[in-house]
């Protein structure tokens, strides 16, 4: 049985792996950099975030969580529709947070990485809840 603390630490050390994950994709320079750099990393950064709000809300039960994450990341990627972020010309990492084009197979990528956060954090809480 997994006490809340020991949660919380695991839901934080996914989250900081998942922000790893995406940090990675977003400076890897291979032959499929263009998916990586566009969609991977929307995988990992919602993840990251997933388990971030989980970290610091262990009660809220993994479908507010879900809800909750891909609230942000539908908003920021409509932000990103309207034209707003690409005129401001942010630098790296600031740009990899809000982006800087609309591209709507994001809402895809979004939709597995929260899947793949939920499903981990089910697990997760079926053992805390033993």
């Amino acid at each position: 049985m997994l006490s809340l603390v020991t949660y919380r630490r695991l839901a934080l050390a996914l989250g900081c792996g998942f922000l790893v994950l995406a940090v990675l994709t977003k400076l890897y320079r291979g032959p499929l950099h263009v998916y990586s750099d566009a969609w991977a990393g929307d995988i990992g950064i919602v993840a990251c975030l997933y388990f971030i709000l989980a970290g610091f809300f262990p009660r809220l039960q993994p479908v507010f969580k879900g809800l909750v994450i891909a609230c942000v990341a539908v908003s920021v990627e409509l932000f990103q529709a309207s034209g707003i972020p690409r005129s401001w010309n942010l630098p790296a990492p600031f740009v990899w947070v809000l982006g800087s084009r609309f591209d709507i197979m994001d809402f895809g990528f979004y939709f597995i990485g929260i899947m793949i956060a939920f499903i981990i954090d089910r697990k997760l809480v079926k053992i805390y809840e033993r």
